[in-house]
């Protein structure tokens, strides 16, 4: 018998293990080695292309005086709202209702991301762009509403979509 002698609760058991010589199909192979020597330029492309999302989601929200910064690892920015003087939970919510636009409160990653929600630019330019429209709109009359001063820009200042 080709396995593994383990002993479990007191008892032996045999786990059986792979005999033959294991490896890559052929047929998966080629395609492999193709990929592996051929694809950096649309690896390079992709990276440029998110770097241009994430450029245009954090501008934006900065442009709205939502305050950003840059992030550095996966495709999530994370804007503080407080100058909406909304917490996290009913800028989410009413966004949403009122603008059809969903971010997820920063206070799901624990209590100190109250005050931040969490947005996501693995998505089209143009979804991005009309996303700043609303959200910007969103915040403009929060802002007015509650008397607040706050930076806020136009919001076709971060790009126009049809």
């Amino acid at each position: 018998a080709c396995g593994v002698r383990r002993a479990l609760g007191g008892s032996e058991m045999w786990i059986r293990a792979g005999c033959g010589i294991m490896s890559a199909p052929t047929a998966a192979q080629d395609p492999a080695l193709e990929a592996l020597t051929t694809a950096e330029a649309g690896v390079i492309r992709m990276l440029a292309e998110y770097d241009h999302r994430r450029r245009l989601l954090v501008d934006g929200l900065n442009a709205i005086g939502l305050e950003t910064f840059e992030p550095r690892g996966a495709f999530y920015a994370f804007p503080r709202i407080r100058s909406t003087g909304l917490d996290s939970e009913t800028f989410t919510e009413r966004l949403l209702r009122e603008e059809k636009v969903a971010v997820v409160p920063g206070n799901a990653f624990g209590p100190s991301g109250e005050g931040h929600v969490r947005t996501c630019y693995a998505t089209s330019s143009e979804r991005i762009e009309e996303a700043l429209r609303r959200i910007g709109r969103f915040v403009e009359r929060e802002r007015s509403a509650a008397g607040l001063n706050g930076s806020t820009a136009s919001p076709t200042a971060v790009g126009e979509a049809g």
